[in-house]
């Protein structure tokens, strides 16, 4: 079974080489760029994602709508700045954050622990 992600970029932001690793056999990759939140709720709920991967510039947008979603979706928050991601904590919901520059199979294996092993079967 593949893993579903969904990326959300800044549409301004610096570009994510790594999301074309992902594009393999494992997983379907899904992208969505500066959206609203009610969008951004239409677009996850609408997907249901495995695993939604976050770039800084949505923090805030994620936290706002964060109890709208189903609590099964994990989010890694990761910079493209270099700057240390912000830790907030959210109760029932896995989250992980990751500071740029970070190596893919560190992402790669962050994403597999995250999703658990029900997903990757």
């Amino acid at each position: 079974m593949k893993i579903k992600l969904l990326v959300l970029q800044d549409t301004s932001g610096v570009p994510l080489p790594f999301t074309d690793s992902f594009e393999s056999s494992e997983y379907d990759v899904y992208r969505a760029t500066g959206a609203d939140v009610d969008k951004l709720t239409t677009i996850v709920n609408h997907l249901q994602p495995d695993l939604i991967l976050c770039e800084d510039h949505f923090f805030k947008s994620m936290f706002h709508i964060e109890e709208k979603l189903p609590k099964n979706i994990p989010f890694i928050f990761f910079t493209v700045t270099g700057q240390v991601a912000p830790q907030v904590q959210v109760n029932d919901r896995p989250i992980a954050y990751l500071t740029s520059p970070f190596e893919f199979n560190v992402l790669n294996a962050v994403v597999k622990l995250m999703v658990g092993p029900e997903i990757l079967r």
